[in-house]
C-alpha cells in the first residue's frame, strides 16, 4: 500500500517537473485554444502526444481550456494516463535544470460565491440623535362645568360708625302757602258767649265781617 502511494507521489511530481521543463518553449498543438506562444503550448502539446490529456470538449476535443481551473476528477485522470503511458514504462531520467519562470498566466475566471459567514456581534448603540422640533399647540379644550357653590363666609365684624358730615347751608325761605279754610266753630262752655261769624273777607265789604254775639244758657249746649 505504501509503495503504490509512493509511485503516485513520484508520478505526479515527475509530471510536475516535465511540465515546468517545458513551458518555456513555443511549440504548436493540435488545440485552438492554445496559440504556439502560449505559455505552456509545449507542456500542453506533450500532455497530448503521451496520452495524458484528451481536449475539454468531447467528442470533438479540439480545445484545451488552458485558463480553466482543474477538478480533482481530471486531475485523477490525468495521473492514471501518465501512470499508464510510455513516459512511465521507459523509465524517468535524471532530472534536468530547472527552466527560467515563464510568463504570468492570464487570470482565471470568477469563482463561485462563497457561504454566507456568521453573524457578527451586535455592534455598539449609535449616539443619540438630535432632538426634534416643538410640535405645534393643540386646539384649546372644552370649558369644565361649574363647581358647586361655596359655603358662606363668615360675617365680617361691624365697621366703626363714620364721623358725622357738616351740616349743609341753610336753604333759602319757601313762598308763602296759601290761607287753609276757615275751621268749624268750637262748641261754647258753660256760661260763655260766643260770636258767631257770617261771611268770609270779600272786596265788596272792605275785609270787614258781620258778626252776632249770643248768650248761651248754662247747661245748654
Amino acid at each position: 500500500m505504501k509503495m503504490k502511494r509512493f509511485k503516485v507521489v513520484t508520478i505526479a511530481v515527475t509530471a510536475t517537473v516535465l511540465l515546468a521543463a517545458t513551458a518555456a518553449v513555443a511549440v504548436p498543438t493540435r488545440f485552438a485554444d492554445v496559440p504556439s506562444d502560449h505559455t505552456f503550448s509545449a507542456a500542453i502539446d506533450w500532455m497530448d502526444e503521451n496520452g495524458i490529456t484528451k481536449g475539454c470538449n468531447p467528442p470533438d476535443n479540439d480545445r484545451f481550456c488552458p485558463e480553466d481551473y482543474v477538478t480533482r476528477g481530471q486531475m485523477s485522470a490525468f495521473l492514471k494516463r501518465f501512470a499508464e503511458s510510455d513516459v512511465i514504462a521507459a523509465g524517468v531520467g535524471a532530472i534536468g535544470p530547472q527552466g527560467e519562470q515563464g510568463d504570468k498566466g492570464a487570470t482565471g475566471a470568477k469563482g463561485a460565491t462563497g457561504a454566507q459567514g456568521p453573524k457578527g456581534d451586535t455592534g455598539l448603540p449609535g449616539a443619540d440623535g438630535a432632538d426634534g422640533a416643538d410640535g405645534a399647540d393643540g386646539a384649546d379644550g372644552a370649558d369644565g362645568a361649574d363647581g358647586a357653590d361655596g359655603e358662606p363666609g363668615t360675617p365680617g365684624i361691624q365697621g366703626e360708625p363714620g364721623t358725622p358730615g357738616t351740616p349743609g347751608a341753610q336753604g333759602e325761605k319757601g313762598d308763602k302757602g296759601d290761607k287753609g279754610d276757615q275751621g268749624d266753630q268750637g262748641i261754647p262752655g258753660p256760661g260763655s258767649t260766643f260770636t258767631r261769624v257770617e261771611g268770609t273777607p270779600s272786596a265788596s265789604n272792605d275785609g270787614q265781617t258781620k258778626s252776632a254775639i249770643a248768650t248761651c244758657p248754662e247747661g245748654v249746649v
